[in-house]
């Protein structure tokens, strides 16, 4: 990202997002579903923080975010400690995986999301 805003001169700035993932949306459906929710999630809780944060209104485009691992069906969620990584590591060098993935941008003057795209790869 440095590299693209030096040659296209422009400005950002990184923001995680204070939610938390794992009691939003329904790990037993449609992954698509879940990755859009996050993204959203995690556009909301920025959003609020830069409005508490400042009284003008906010300029600018705000890029979000998710991605979920599909492994035998299964949702998988993040690992959470070592033992978790490794068994997972294992586990997904012996079967098939997929990856859904949701990128958004949001035009914040407009507070809305102009576009979305999900992406599957497997």
């Amino acid at each position: 990202m440095k590299e693209l805003a030096q040659q296209y001169g422009f400005q950002y700035v990184t923001v995680t997002a204070d939610i938390d993932e794992q009691a939003l949306g329904d790990r037993t459906s449609d992954p698509a579903e879940l990755v859009t929710l996050l993204a959203q999630a995690k556009a909301d809780a920025i959003c609020a923080c830069m409005r508490d944060d400042s009284a003008a209104e906010l300029q600018g485009l705000l890029l979000t975010c998710d991605q979920v691992v599909i492994y035998q069906g299964t949702i998988r969620e993040k690992p959470t400690s070592m033992q978790q990584v490794l068994i997972c590591a294992v586990h997904l060098g012996m079967h098939h995986a997929a990856i859904f993935a949701r990128v958004c941008a949001h035009l914040l003057s407009l507070n809305s999301c102009l576009t979305q795209y999900v992406h599957l790869i497997s």
